[in-house]
C-alpha cells in the first residue's frame, strides 16, 4: 500500500511530539525520569521549529540562524556569563529583529505553562503592522496540533444540521401533539 505524500495528509488530522527534544530539554533541566512537562516560554517556539507546522521561510528561522551566529560569538567573547542570561538576551534580539522584518513569522500568542500554548501563524507588515493569523497552532501537553480555521468547524457542524431537522420535524408531527382550540 502507497504511503500517502505529504501534500495529502489534512495538518487537521495531525499530532506531533518530539521525544528526543523532550527528552533533551529534560536532562537540561535536570528533570529526567519526571513526567510533567519541560516546554516553557523560552523553549516552546524552538520545539515548534521541529514541527512539520514550521516553515523554514519564516522570519523566525531567519533570525534564529542569525541569532545563533550571534550567540557564538558571545560565548566566545564572554564564556564567563551565565548561559540563562545569554539565552535571554538571544531571545529579547530575536523578538526585536522579528519587528523588523516583513514577512511571515510566528509567534507565540498565549501562554499557560507547563500544559498549554498557543502559537499564531500570520503575515507582519511593518513594525506595528500584522494582519489577522493566518493559522492557529497549539500544544498542549508536549503534542503540537493544528487548530481547525472557522470554515472546517461550521462545515463540519452544518453536515449534521439536516438530520437534527429531520428527527425534529418527524417529531413534532400532529400524531404526537394536539392542541385545542380555546
Amino acid at each position: 500500500m502507497a504511503q500517502p505524500n505529504a501534500e495529502d495528509v489534512n495538518p487537521l488530522h495531525v499530532q506531533w511530539k518530539n521525544p528526543e527534544y523532550l527528552a533533551f530539554l529534560s536532562a537540561q533541566k535536570g528533570l529526567a525520569g519526571v513526567s510533567q512537562s519541560v516546554l516553557d516560554t523560552s523553549n516552546v517556539m524552538d520545539y515548534f521549529s521541529s514541527s512539520p507546522f514550521y516553515d523554514r521561510r519564516s522570519n523566525n528561522e531567519h533570525v534564529r540562524m542569525q541569532s545563533a551566529a550571534l550567540m557564538a560569538e558571545i560565548m566566545a567573547t564572554q564564556p564567563q556569563s551565565s548561559e540563562e542570561v545569554l539565552k535571554k538576551m538571544a531571545r529579547r534580539h530575536e523578538e526585536e529583529l522579528n519587528r523588523r522584518f516583513t514577512g511571515l513569522e510566528f509567534a507565540l500568542v498565549h501562554a499557560r505553562p507547563p500544559g498549554c500554548f498557543v502559537i499564531h501563524k500570520r503575515w507582519r507588515r511593518g513594525p506595528d503592522r500584522v494582519d489577522p493569523p493566518l493559522a492557529a497552532y497549539y500544544v498542549i501537553n508536549d503534542c503540537v496540533y493544528q487548530a481547525p480555521d472557522m470554515y472546517t468547524i461550521l462545515s463540519t457542524r452544518l453536515v449534521g444540521t439536516p438530520v437534527q431537522l429531520t428527527k425534529a420535524i418527524l417529531f413534532t408531527r400532529p400524531a404526537y401533539y394536539t392542541w385545542l382550540a380555546s
